[in-house]
C-alpha cells in the first residue's frame, strides 16, 4: 500500500497513525491528546473505552480534526 511508508525523521513520524502505522489522511485528536487516523480510532472506540496508546480510560469519545497536521501532504 502506498500510504504504508516508514518514517525517516521525527517530523515524518508525526504523520503516522499509531494504530495503522500508515500515513494519516484524516487525522483527528482523541481525548488522550494523541492523533490518529479517523477510521482507525473510530473502529477502536467501537470496542474500547481506553486509549490505544496509554490503555488509560478516555474522558470521552469525541474526536476533533487535528488542525496542526490535517491536510498537510509532503510526498
Amino acid at each position: 500500500m502506498l500510504r504504508q511508508i516508514k518514517a525517516q525523521t521525527n517530523e515524518e513520524y508525526n504523520f503516522i497513525c499509531p494504530i495503522t502505522q500508515e500515513i494519516m489522511i484524516d487525522p483527528v485528536v482523541a481525548s488522550d491528546g494523541h492523533t490518529y487516523e479517523r477510521e482507525a480510532i473510530e473502529e477502536w472506540l467501537r470496542l474500547h473505552d481506553t486509549s490505544p496508546i496509554t490503555q488509560q480510560a478516555l474522558e470521552h469519545k469525541n474526536l476533533l480534526q487535528d488542525m496542526n497536521i490535517g491536510g498537510i501532504y509532503f510526498w
